[in-house]
């Protein structure tokens, strides 16, 4: 599976915000599991990929938005990959969102 070209958050999808709840980084982590589980469905059962297709679409979308690299949730073609790929692709991919990503912001702020 290709590396993609993962781009921050536009301004549009910007906004500070101060919170309580939650840790986000516990989220992100629920998130990356549900994706990884829907990876190993679709490799399990290749005749389902179509249907998971949206479901894993919404669960990239809030892992990308998460971890403010929002941007990359453009790429149409990204749950197709992630629902075709390997286990290890799925979890190669979710750690370069972890990496290049930041669940706290803390980049944009400075």
């Amino acid at each position: 599976m290709e590396t993609p070209n993962i781009k921050a958050n536009g301004p549009a999808y910007e906004k500070g915000e101060h919170r309580y709840g939650v840790p986000l980084d516990y989220v992100a982590d629920k998130l990356s599991n549900a994706i990884l589980a829907l990876n190993a469905l679709a490799s399990a059962r290749p005749e389902l990929a179509s249907e998971l297709h949206q479901a894993m679409h919404y669960q990239l979308v809030a892992f990308l938005g998460l971890n403010n690299m929002l941007g990359a949730a453009n790429d149409r073609e990204l749950p197709v990959r992630i629902l075709r790929g390997t286990h290890e692709d799925a979890e190669r991919w979710i750690q370069l969102v972890l990496e290049q990503g930041d669940v706290m912001g803390v980049h944009q702020a400075n």
